[in-house]
């Protein structure tokens, strides 16, 4: 197994975002400790919602200058930011994209992770219009989707927002790989949506060893398919440590 650095070393300035579905928080706080160990400083936010972490402090700032202030005055190589607190859920609301251009500016030594979707704990989806959510300044996207998007027996049990997939795909009783396949390659799909001129990485996650080798066949299919709208494939499991079987490209 590998370390997700070990294939994209984090680089100060630089700023990936995370979409997709199945893992993205997972798959971040990996990464976080991986940029610990090597004493990497990280700024975490998101542009949509998160859940707050569950070891650190965090910084709210719904004015600019004040996040800033809030984020210099902690001192750590580890800040995670948001811009307020959904009271309702709990959870921490990305602040505005236009912030990330005075943010990067004032915090070049730092590199930024940014969840910038949202899935519900679901394994693919298709995009709203207004999704995802980048920021401009966005180097890399990381697009997730669980090995189980493409093996569970009906695709409408990991499909996020169901109803939404049912308006541009029609109601087969069943979708075979590639079928599935195509789906990330939609208009609307995880991989299609994403800007051309941002370089774009996939996850298959929830690989274990026992689905490895089908895991392989299906990333070699999806870089078959993408032509050059991927740089690669990583096969991993965000519950294991290091989180990555293979990179595939």
């Amino acid at each position: 197994m590998h370390r997700f650095i070990d294939f994209f070393p984090l680089k100060k300035g630089q700023m990936t975002a995370f979409v997709g579905c199945g893992g993205k928080t997972s798959l971040i706080e990996g990464i976080i400790t991986e940029a610990e160990n090597f004493n990497l400083p990280v700024i975490h936010t998101t542009t949509t919602k998160i859940y707050p972490p569950k070891e650190r402090k965090f910084i709210l700032g719904s004015d600019i200058q004040e996040l800033i202030e809030g984020i210099k005055s902690v001192g750590d190589s580890l800040v995670t930011a948001a811009y307020a607190i959904d009271s309702g859920e709990s959870k921490l609301l990305g602040f505005p994209v236009k912030w990330f251009n005075t943010l990067l500016q004032e915090f070049p030594g730092y590199c930024m992770l940014i969840e910038a979707d949202g899935c519900r704990g679901q394994s693919i989806k298709i995009y709203r219009e207004n999704e995802p959510c980048l920021p401009p300044e966005t180097d890399r996207v990381v697009i997730l989707t669980g090995m189980d998007a493409f093996t569970c027996c009906r695709i409408e049990e990991k499909m996020h927002r169901y109803d939404l997939f049912q308006r541009f795909f029609p109601n087969k009783k069943f979708y075979t790989l590639q079928d599935r396949i195509d789906i990330l390659f939609h208009s609307k799909g995880l991989i299609t949506k994403i800007p051309k001129e941002i370089k774009k990485v996939l996850f298959l996650n929830k690989v274990t060893e026992a689905t490895l080798e089908q895991a392989r066949m299906i990333a070699d299919l999806l870089l078959e398919k993408a032509a050059e709208q991927l740089d690669g494939v990583l096969i991993g499991n965000t519950f294991e440590k290091p989180m990555i079987y293979e990179y595939r490209k």
